[in-house]
């Protein structure tokens, strides 16, 4: 037996009225993300002003996509921390030259490249730590906290996206 489908002018109207609500949760959620990193920067991170930039870029770009490439683990949480890691190494090595931003800058359009990365404030965040002159490995160590719960975060707004049958999901077959 076959199970029942909705008439094709019902799933349109269903998958546009699912495309509307999807575009307005970044909305909400951004705004979430970026007062609560400020809020556990303040209280332990003196980086708090290096992390809530690209945090807020990387909870935009997740929330827009919540089951896309962008939101998925290495790009998310693997390139930023990548990022701030190479940065803090060549802030120790070789502080703000020339020579470390060109280094850093194609190491890591490498990785980004390399590991088909979709999300480019990991470059930021490397840059971030040679410019700030960092010279300390808790950088790297407070990106990947950050960004493991941001991943999390965005994790649970795909499942919820499913659940609520936010997704488009694939378009019905043509007659």
């Amino acid at each position: 037996m076959r199970g029942f489908r909705l008439p094709r002018s019902v799933q349109r109207l269903q998958t546009a009225d699912a495309a509307w609500w999807s575009r307005w949760i970044p909305v909400v959620f951004v705004p979430v993300v970026v007062a609560a990193t400020h809020l556990v920067a303040a209280s332990s991170v003196p980086l708090r002003f290096l992390l809530v930039p690209p945090l807020a870029v990387l909870a935009e770009r997740g929330a827009a996509a919540p089951r896309g490439p962008t939101a998925r683990f290495p790009s998310m949480v693997v390139a930023p921390s990548v990022g701030a890691l190479l940065g803090t190494a060549a802030s120790v090595a070789m502080g703000p030259t020339v020579a470390a931003f060109f280094l850093l800058t194609l190491a890591m359009m490498l990785l980004l490249r390399l590991g088909r990365w979709q999300l480019p404030p990991a470059l930021a965040i490397a840059l971030l730590a040679l410019v700030l002159r960092l010279h300390t490995f808790w950088y790297p160590l407070d990106v990947a906290g950050a960004t493991s719960a941001l991943w999390l975060c965005v994790r649970g707004l795909g499942r919820l996206h499913h659940r609520l049958r936010l997704d488009p999901g694939p378009t019905p077959d043509a007659p």
